[in-house]
């Protein structure tokens, strides 16, 4: 998913990259009235689109914006991402079994993930680690595991098992949680909060305005500000990848897609997308290519286009109940 300014970009005056205090790249680029500022998170390409009001003197200020919202992204990649031993989220599984401390910002997320867990009757789950360890969507070549491991994998799957007390978490004995259904949503959100903590410090002394910010985790967006023209944000065709399907137009809110058009296990000639029902331990059945939802905030949206993936042939009535714009894809 990729999001364009509302006019036709036609030239380019300004490019250059650097690094944040944190040492994360990023590159921007400026055509008037827009800055596009790129850069490489949770295993996606990402870029923060910031309107100006200025002719291109105020690159310093921008990048001064958008160090603070890559640092941020960068932060919760590193924090809960389960494939790095030393994140967060990897020392909480390497203790399961015993109570653990754990900050306030884990606390929130867990709270966030038993409401999913609720809502979506125990399908959205975000104790499901061992089912996605077995699942190796992000390797070529890879089969589907045996019916005996799936069944072992389940064994150590419920978020009702888990305990919160004070600050405090019991996570049962070999059960894993993995945020990969919220986290980057999740930064997104923070992103944008970031950024416009920082912009709202830069105005009380700078005289140059930001009309409008939109922040893209590869194809989670969230927009911020009021733009002078809607944002154009064009949704990635499963059959025809880097090809845009639809558009959706957006001044307010956040946008997530769910989808398996770039991760999914192709076995005998049966595609097998990485949408995993934790009460079977295998992929859903009859699950769009992808859905799109708007939301008030992104980790919002990402909530209700994953719930509606694990609806299977159902998404589009479990979408229409809900009341929002969305776009699905078969």
């Amino acid at each position: 998913m990729r999001a364009d300014p509302p006019s036709q970009i036609t030239s380019q005056s300004l490019a250059t990259k650097f690094i944040t205090p944190s040492g994360h790249c990023g590159k921007l680029t400026f055509d008037k009235p827009y800055y596009r500022i790129t850069f490489s998170a949770m295993a996606s390409q990402c870029e923060c689109l910031i309107e100006s009001t200025s002719d291109g003197d105020d690159s310093a200020e921008i990048t001064c914006l958008a160090m603070a919202a890559i640092d941020e992204v960068k932060r919760i990649e590193s924090k809960y991402n389960r494939f790095d031993v030393n994140s967060q989220l990897s020392i909480i599984n390497a203790q399961a079994g015993k109570w653990q401390q754990i900050d306030e910002e884990t606390i929130a997320l867990m709270d966030f993930a038993a409401q999913c867990y609720q809502l979506s009757q125990g399908r959205f789950d975000v104790t499901a680690g061992s089912l996605m360890a077995l699942w190796k969507f992000e390797l070529d070549g890879t089969s589907i595991p045996n019916a005996n491991d799936i069944g072992n994998a389940i064994k150590r799957v419920g978020f009702d098992r888990i305990q919160i007390c004070d600050g405090r978490l019991l996570l049962p004995q070999e059960m894993m949680l993995d945020f990969g259904g919220l986290a980057k949503e999740y930064a997104a959100d923070r992103a944008a909060l970031v950024l416009l903590a920082a912009q709202a410090e830069q105005t009380s002394t700078a005289p140059w305005q930001s009309k409008a910010c939109l922040i893209n985790l590869g194809g989670d967006l969230v927009v911020t500000g009021t733009p002078t023209q809607p944002w154009q944000v064009g949704i990635e065709d499963p059959s025809a990848l880097n090809r845009t399907a639809d558009k959706i137009t957006i001044s307010s809110g956040a946008i997530a897609t769910s989808g398996h058009s770039r991760r999914f296990i192709e076995d005998k000639g049966e595609r097998f997308g990485h949408i995993i029902d934790p009460t079977t331990g295998m992929p859903v059945l009859h699950a769009p290519l992808s859905v799109t939802v708007c939301a008030p905030q992104c980790i919002s949206a990402g909530m209700l286009a994953t719930m509606a993936m694990l609806q299977g042939k159902d998404a589009e009535q479990f979408l229409s109940e809900q009341g929002l714009v969305y776009k699905v894809i078969r």
